[in-house]
């Protein structure tokens, strides 16, 4: 979970960047706290079988 986080953080920013140097890119306003508890939701619903 911490690596897709860091990963996720780094990825945003890589995006910002590309959007700054002229590039027409779609970034979340999804913040990576709420990203990674959705996640956290989801493997737990899968463990229970849900």
């Amino acid at each position: 979970m911490h690596s897709c986080y860091l990963y996720r953080e780094w990825l945003i920013q890589a995006l910002h960047l590309g959007n700054r140097l002229g590039y027409k890119i779609e970034v979340s306003n999804q913040s990576t706290k709420e990203v990674m508890k959705e996640f956290e939701l989801q493997i737990n619903d899968a463990y229970a079988g849900l």
